[in-house]
């Protein structure tokens, strides 16, 4: 198998394991609310990274978390998660998954505007037709928008921030304090919602769901973590797409939802215009 192969199988896999962690989610979300989603499935997630942590001796290095971008990394992921777990119990598996495709047409837009980075006509166009394309999904003053999908375009816009902020982080801080502090936090924010919302029971369903959304979540970035190892990003970063595949699935087999016309023309603009983003930034960094 030659390594972008293997690179190409991880990113897929990774793809799929993050669709079947929405999926459980989104089956949680029927029995509980999201801050207990969030205190649950996060206290399985952090017995996995913190053994992880023990493991590979990375607890040494704790000191290297006190700094102000990891902390605002960490408040992003928060509203990340909190805003994406309510939009997910009410909007389609598929259609919340392509208003999270945005995500990085959204980081062109922001380095461009914010930042002062050189974008040119092609990739603007790019960021256009991706935004036309999340209206045909979301459908604002259609019949069958939903306020949730605001939260959808929120969180969509959290992860754009997560991202460049993650950009800022010092190389040295390794992955996995990174991904600790974002699954602490997490649990902690649940913990304190917990506090004042009402708390459904707890059944043996309900655990089994959050313990293996954590699982999966937990292998899809490792999953990730081996797709961008020695390979040729620009050879593997194209099968990131392939989770609309998934959630498409996903949505039709376990939820029974079949996206409308409008909402296929929406998921292929913002695929489209993603990839092509993708293929400009490749060509781009080789001319460089």
């Amino acid at each position: 198998m030659t390594r972008n192969l293997k690179g190409i199988l991880a990113m897929c896999a990774a793809m799929a394991l993050f669709v079947a962690n929405d999926t459980l989610v989104k089956l949680a979300t029927v029995h509980a609310g999201a801050h207990q989603i969030l205190l649950l499935r996060g206290l399985f997630a952090s017995a996995f990274v913190l053994t992880a942590v023990f493991w590979t001796g990375m607890w040494r290095h704790w000191k290297e978390m006190a700094n102000r971008l990891l902390l605002l990394r960490c408040l992003l992921e928060v509203f990340v998660a909190y805003t994406f777990i309510i939009a997910l119990g009410v909007l389609a598996i598929a259609d919340l998954t392509a208003i999270l495709l945005l995500s990085p047409l959204i980081i062109t837009a922001i380095s461009a505007l914010a930042l002062k980075e050189t974008v040119r006509w092609r990739r603007w166009a790019a960021v256009i037709i991706g935004f036309v394309g999340m209206l045909l999904v979301v459908r604002p003053g259609g019949s069958g928008f939903q306020l949730a999908a605001l939260l959808g375009v929120a969180s969509t816009l959290g992860v754009a921030l997560r991202d460049l902020v993650t950009r800022r982080l010092d190389r040295g801080l390794p992955t996995l304090l990174v991904a600790a502090a974002g699954i602490l936090s997490l649990t902690f924010f649940g913990g304190l919602l917990s506090l004042g919302l009402p708390w459904t029971p707890v059944d043996t369903w309900m655990v089994l769901l959050l313990a293996g959304a954590a699982l999966t979540v937990l292998l899809g970035n490792v999953a990730i973590i081996i797709a961008f190892r020695d390979v040729d990003v620009s050879a593997v970063s194209p099968f990131r797409y392939t989770v609309i595949v998934w959630a498409v699935l996903a949505g039709i087999i376990i939820f029974g939802d079949i996206p409308e016309p409008a909402a296929w023309l929406g998921i292929l603009l913002i695929a489209g215009s993603g990839l092509y983003t993708l293929y400009r930034e490749t060509r781009l960094a080789r001319s460089s």
